[in-house]
């Protein structure tokens, strides 16, 4: 087989006469289109035939169903041409923000016959926004052409074909926002000479971080051309379905950072039978910071479904 041959998916030699269908079986996989002549499929309960965003144009010579009470498969269709969906693109919660950073709690004061006050802490970082969900791909043209159906089980019943082009992919949800840093501690105070010294106030809380913004969802493709041809004889059991896609959920806003907690306020000095000092202050507690928004949209755009044709021979 040459390399042009490959790469369209050619291959009459691929598949097995009879070629045995017993679980979901897609055809074609790694290809850009499949192409070839089959003289028998044989499709079991539980076996169904589908392709995914590839260009379809496959003959069928016999087709034989060994299930005539229901359509095979557990999805109840016998042939399926589907698109890929935006989700099925990218690894879950690849597109999620990054949580934000925690901020570094502040410096105390240093304790002294005059202490220093606690320094403030370190804001938290906003988180990541989500990442918008991927787009989904559409299902490609499809040619099926059938030229004699034969049920082993039963009376002649239905083969069933269902269409539908890939969903839009879920949002990324926005990244938490990180913590304030607690303030640092006030010094406290000495009292080296029954000189009273107050406690230094301590340092204030960091503001918390902002949550990050959800992702919208992707949206669905659009479906394509399906042309179904088979024998004027065997039309009346040929059935369809054929959905439109749905658009992805949008991604949940990140939660907020929480502020930091207040820096305590030195102990005021003390030096045997002497005065002691004031305690220092407390320093306030820090903000808290805003929660992330939700996506824009509820979910993206909805795509168009496949058009089914039948055309007989």
């Amino acid at each position: 087989m040459s390399d042009s041959e490959k790469k369209s998916g050619v291959n009459k030699n691929e598949w097995d006469d009879p070629f045995v269908v017993t679980s979901p079986t897609q055809l074609g996989e790694g290809r850009q289109a499949v192409n070839g002549t089959i003289n028998e499929v044989d499709i079991y309960p539980e076996g169904c035939i589908y392709v995914k965003s590839k260009a379809l144009n496959l003959h069928i010579k016999k087709l034989v169903i060994f299930d005539s009470d229901k359509p095979s498969g557990q999805s109840n269709y016998h042939f399926g041409i589907f698109g890929t969906d935006g989700n099925e693109q990218i690894a879950p919660r690849a597109l999620d923000g990054k949580p934000g950073a925690a901020g570094a709690t502040g410096n105390s004061g240093a304790s002294q016959w005059k202490p220093t006050p606690g320094l403030t802490g370190q804001n938290g970082k906003d988180g990541e926004n989500g990442r918008d969900g991927k787009n989904g791909i559409s299902s490609l043209d499809a040619i099926i052409q059938i030229d004699e159906i034969e049920f082993k089980r039963g009376e002649m019943g239905d083969i069933v074909f269902y269409a539908r082009p890939g969903d839009g992919g879920d949002g990324g949800n926005g990244g938490d926002g990180g913590n304030g840093g607690n303030g640092g501690n006030g010094g406290n105070g000495t009292e080296p000479a029954c000189v009273p010294t107050d406690g230094a106030d301590g340092g204030t809380g960091g503001k918390g971080g902002n949550g990050g913004t959800g992702g919208d969802g992707g949206n669905g493709a659009n479906g394509s051309n399906i042309l179904i041809k088979v024998p004027a004889i065997y039309e009346q059991y040929i059935k369809w379905q054929s959905d439109t896609s749905v658009g992805g959920h949008k991604g949940n806003g990140g939660a907020k950072g929480s502020g930091g907690q207040a820096g305590r306020g030195g102990h005021g000095g003390k030096n045997g039978g002497c005065p002691q000092g004031k305690q220092g202050n407390d320093g306030v507690r820090g903000e808290d910071g805003a929660p992330g928004k939700d996506g824009t949209g509820n979910t993206g755009n909805s795509g168009a479904a496949s058009v089914i044709t039948i055309n007989t021979l």
